[in-house]
């Protein structure tokens, strides 16, 4: 997550305050306005520039999620209950011991080259 200067966010949610999403639609169109008015800022944008956005995005998505999606998970666990409490996790250590030593063997059709 970037940590702006107080002044800096204050100057940018002066505009921010101004648009208020009413649907996953909205919020689409806003945030892909705001990637491509990043984009125009550069007279000739890049692979480099477009990474950039994408990186951004992610982060953000990352960040979103780490913040308010898991906050509410855990939640509507303590109300509901945990839906992986109910079966044997599965012991990912067991499983890559086998396919070291040969005991677990990879279907033939995957090559890894698709």
């Amino acid at each position: 997550m970037p940590y702006l200067k107080s002044s800096s966010k204050q100057a940018l949610q002066l505009d921010l305050d101004r648009v208020t999403p009413q649907s996953p639609g909205e919020l689409n169109y806003c945030i892909t306005q705001l990637a491509l008015d990043y984009l125009h800022t550069t007279a000739a944008y890049n692979y480099a520039d477009l990474n950039a956005v994408i990186g951004v995005m992610e982060a953000a998505k990352q960040e979103f999620y780490r913040r308010m999606v898991v906050p509410y998970e855990e939640q509507k666990i303590l109300e509901n209950g945990d839906v992986y409490s109910a079966r044997r996790p599965i012991d990912s250590t067991i499983v890559i011991t086998r396919l070291i030593d040969g005991s677990v063997k990879l279907p033939a059709n995957n090559t890894g080259d698709s």
